[in-house]
């Protein structure tokens, strides 16, 4: 009986032990966050320190436009975890995938990745802190086996979506990151010359020398200057110089200035002036790095129109403002409020705007939806 009774309680302890193994694991399979996020600033190489960018998880961009983004891996648990330490593709720990309009999934394979070599002895992790990589996707391989022939990243207009996966063989973990949507529309000005010229090769540094690559980026940056706002001009910006190197600094005036700006923006756009609106963005004016000056007047007739539909009366107002100098530019960020005055929030969205002093005054010339 008392040898029954040991039986049924060495049973339940390793029921019991079994149950806490369980546990752990699935807390140490879940305990490391891999986030991807895209990033409205360009970044013409890569970098592996956090910038300031607040990342999105859904954008839309011209066909041909290049693809800023985050990758982050942090540990989210109490202990140090040993882990090689990059998220950079080229290091191969971490493969990135699209999923295109009709559900197929492709892996993305690109030269650019895959030039460098890479430390990947694993060290100690801390807990809460990330290993981070920002840089940009452009062109991949047409052929994955042959990886001959490189190709655009988006083959045609659509809505794509975005992921990546880190797998490291020692220790052994596997984590898969959130997905990112991209809107894909119309292509960037001059495309198919720009094709032609050799963009793709040039993006990801395929040449057969320094000639031909110097050749080839003076073609390139002939044919876009032939347009204002092109979203491959960053792409062609000497290295250190900055789009709108005049801001190095924000003085407290401009500060003050910017500031009034948009709340100037937001009730002018609330009372309907949109000719005022317009008269704040420069000529070249872009939102999200595909929609022009005059699309973006049309949306924000748009979004009043359904605002005030049935006799509401709109609410636009823009809080927590915060301006600051970034990468040479001058940068706002703050909430921007839809709502109505009988029914209350419509929507609330994070925005950013790159500013440009032009005309002798201060506009708006990168506006960028941030997450939710």
């Amino acid at each position: 009986m008392q040898s029954q009774g040991k039986t049924r309680v060495g049973r339940l302890a390793a029921i019991a032990l079994a149950a806490l193994m369980a546990s752990v694991s699935a807390v140490t399979t879940n305990a490391q966050k891999l986030e991807l996020s895209i990033l409205s600033t360009p970044i013409t190489s890569f970098r592996t320190d956090r910038s300031a960018d607040s990342g999105m998880v859904e954008t839309s961009i011209a066909l041909g436009a290049p693809l800023y983004i985050r990758l982050e891996l942090t540990n989210n648990t109490a202990q140090p975890i040993e882990l090689p330490q990059s998220v950079d593709p080229a290091g191969k720990l971490v493969g990135v995938f699209v999923v295109g309009p009709a559900g197929s999934t492709r892996p993305l394979h690109t030269r650019r990745w895959e030039v460098r070599d890479l430390d990947l002895k694993a060290k100690p992790l801390a807990p809460g802190k990330s290993i981070v990589h920002e840089t940009f996707l452009y062109g991949v391989f047409a052929d994955e086996k042959a990886r001959t022939e490189l190709e655009y990243l988006f083959p045609a207009p659509g809505s794509y979506q975005l992921f990546a996966r880190y797998s490291s063989p020692e220790p052994t973990l596997t984590v898969e990151s959130n997905r990112v949507t991209v809107r894909v529309g119309e292509p960037v000005p001059h495309w198919q010359a720009l094709l032609s010229a050799g963009i793709v090769d040039q993006l990801e540094g395929r040449s057969r020398s320094q000639e031909e690559s110097r050749r080839r980026r003076d073609s390139l940056s002939a044919i876009i200057a032939q347009s204002d706002g092109n979203p491959l001009a960053p792409m062609f910006i000497p290295p250190g110089t900055s789009s709108n190197s005049a801001t190095a600094r924000v003085s407290p005036a401009t500060e003050q200035t910017i500031r009034e700006v948009i709340d100037q923006f937001v009730s002018a756009w609330e009372a309907g002036d949109l000719q005022f609106c317009g008269n704040v963005l420069t000529e070249d004016f872009q939102s999200n790095g595909l929609m022009n000056r005059t699309h973006f007047q049309q949306m924000l007739s748009d979004g009043l129109d359904s605002l005030r539909g049935q006799g509401a009366q709109a609410s636009i107002m823009a809080r927590d403002i915060k301006v600051s100098s970034k990468d040479g530019d001058v940068e706002s960020v703050f909430r921007l409020g839809l709502s109505t005055i009988e029914g209350g929030i419509v929507s609330e969205h994070a925005i950013a705007i790159v500013w440009k002093y032009s005309g002798g005054a201060w506009r708006m010339w990168r506006w960028n939806s941030l997450e939710p």
